[in-house]
This record gives structure tokens, sequence and C-alpha cells, in this order.
């Protein structure tokens, strides 16, 4: 179970890596004035938090720490 746990975890990392790469993308667009880039951006920061969090609880969960 708990590396079941720790490989979901890392399924979380994975996806916010890649939430934080689009992040970067819209933070692209909303340089050139896209400013609906800006409030899209915002809200995939919260959905990446909220993937950080879950990944942290499930390692807790798990007994590991991050590597």
């Amino acid at each position: 179970m708990e590396e079941s746990l720790q490989n979901e975890a890392e399924s979380l990392d994975g996806i916010a890596e890649r939430l934080a790469d689009l992040s970067i993308d819209l933070l692209s667009q909303a340089i050139k004035g896209d400013q609906e880039s800006v409030r899209v951006e915002r809200e995939l920061q919260k959905a990446r938090r909220s993937i950080v969090k879950a990944a942290e609880i499930l390692r807790s969960v798990s007994g590991r720490s991050r590597d």
C-alpha cells in the first residue's frame, strides 16, 4: 500500500510540473497583453498548489518524504 501511495504522489508531482509549465506559457501571453491569460494563470496556480499539497499528504500517509 505504501508503494502505491508513493507512486500516486509521484504521478501528482508530474501533473504539478506540467501545470507549472502551462503557467509559464500563460504568463508569456499575459506579458503580450492577453488579460484573460492572467486570470487563467491564477486559477491554474491554485490547482497546482492543491495537487502539490495532495502529493505531500500521500507521502505523509505512506511514511516517506520527498527525495
